[in-house]
């Protein structure tokens, strides 16, 4: 059941807003439709104006309580509003002091243009290595204290195994984890099967938020894969600024990312 986010094209119509229970039960007609249908997808379109944040809230509880089988797609006409709320002016304030690139002063509001932040880069694949302290530094050339063939005999564990035992740790199912993660049963189940396999880092860091880790908990986890989570990326810091919270609900978490242009966590 992965929920992803988009922006609506020119010339969409945007319906027009009846009240929570009229949309609740549009949104729910539509699910159980297309999964009587067998359709792999399902779009839904939110109202434009004030009522778009009480739309999305709504939708996307709607898409939780009918827990269909096929992805959700929630079309966004307007982000007036989205600026408007608090807790998007908090970020928006985080991330005009965490981020050298982001706005100064306060958080938009619908009259005045949204914060323009270039999206993140695509992240390196590359493992972090501490930096060597002035005793440590070599004073000149010196033999390996081991061959390669015995430090890839010692690896640490990998990103799938890692993740497997963390899952069985909380006590959680595999459905609970890809829903919680907003992931496609199908990837889960390729890591499952895959003890070398290696996600991108918005699936890594989707896990992640599943799995309710703390700020530490979710970094060992991106070592595994070979991530780091960057102060000098905005899509990171947006993330961390959620987990710092304690805030473990990715469509939440991804409502911000898409506010932001950032990539999605998920899906």
């Amino acid at each position: 059941m992965p929920v992803t986010i988009v922006r609506a094209q020119p010339g969409d119509v945007a319906p027009v807003w009846h009240g929570d229970e009229a949309a609740r039960g549009t949104y729910l007609d539509a699910l159980r439709t297309a999964q009587a249908d067998g359709l792999a997808t399902v779009t839904l379109r939110l109202p434009s104006g004030w009522h778009s944040t009480q739309a999305l809230q709504v939708a996307t509880a709607t898409v939780r309580e009918a827990d269909p089988d096929l992805d959700v797609q929630l079309v966004v006409a307007d982000l007036g509003a989205f600026g408007a709320r608090r807790a998007m002016r908090r970020l928006a304030r985080h991330l005009s002091q965490a981020l050298p690139e982001a706005p100064p002063g306060a958080a938009p509001v619908p009259s005045v243009p949204r914060p323009r932040i270039p999206p993140s880069a695509a992240p390196e694949r590359a493992r972090a290595l501490p930096a060597p302290s002035a005793a440590e530094e070599p004073k000149g050339p010196a033999a390996p204290t081991q061959s390669l063939a015995a430090a890839l005999e010692n690896l640490d564990e990998p990103f799938a195994a890692t993740l497997l035992r963390l899952v069985d740790t909380k006590h959680l199912t595999d459905v609970e984890v890809y829903r919680r993660a907003n992931l496609d049963r199908r990837l889960f189940s390729k890591i499952r099967s895959n003890p070398r396999y290696v996600p991108s880092k918005r699936t890594a860091l989707a896990l992640a938020v599943g799995l309710e880790l703390d700020l530490d908990e979710t970094r060992a986890l991106l070592a595994r894969a070979g991530y780091t989570l960057s102060s000098a990326l905005t899509a990171d810091v947006i993330v961390e600024y959620f987990i710092t919270r304690g805030t473990h609900d990715v469509l939440v978490i991804n409502e911000a990312l898409f506010y932001f242009d950032q990539p999605l966590l998920g899906a």
